[in-house]
């Protein structure tokens, strides 16, 4: 008997525990959604204000892994500071190289946006020449004194290649 009385305890102290951790982590989603919408939160909304000054480290410990954003917190006021241009430092994509392969991978995600808005592109085949048409056609049209590209030439068949990777 004392086994069973036991195990229901232990049962008890489990589900206890999953239940607060889900408070929790609901408490911070709400937190975090309330900051991601308003970006600001003054003292006078008393609810939110709380909850996100409570998870505070939380948050800026995500926004800092994640966005580079900061959070300001103040008396009367939290603010998250959204920097538009954020870059995290030390992080390079090394396959793009040149300034002709993202001018490359651009026009094919301009291709596939209007394959999808033609209604052509739902799960339909293309041909890479088709691709390569759209990319010197647009080459040709935007340049401003630069060559237009010419995929019989290796440095733009490379270009596309590391584009499309």
């Amino acid at each position: 008997m004392e086994e069973y009385e036991e195990l229901a305890a232990a049962g008890r102290a489990s589900r206890l525990s999953i239940s607060r951790q889900r408070t929790y982590t609901a408490e911070i989603t709400k937190a975090h959604v309330a900051l991601m919408e308003r970006g600001v939160i003054l003292s006078k909304q008393v609810d939110l204000f709380r909850l996100v000054n409570r998870h505070y480290y939380t948050l800026q410990n995500w926004h800092d892994q994640n966005t580079g954003w900061r959070i300001q917190r103040g008396a009367t006021v939290i603010r998250l500071v959204r920097q538009l241009s954020a870059t995290t430092p030390g992080y390079v994509y090394d396959r793009l190289k040149e300034p002709r392969d993202f001018a490359c991978l651009t026009w094919i995600l301009s291709f596939a946006e209007n394959r999808q808005l033609t209604g052509r592109g739902n799960e339909q085949q293309f041909l890479l020449s088709q691709l390569a048409e759209h990319i010197q056609e647009q080459s040709r049209s935007e340049t401003d004194g630069e060559t237009a590209f010419d995929f019989r030439r290796p440095t733009d068949r490379y270009s596309i290649q590391r584009a499309l990777q």
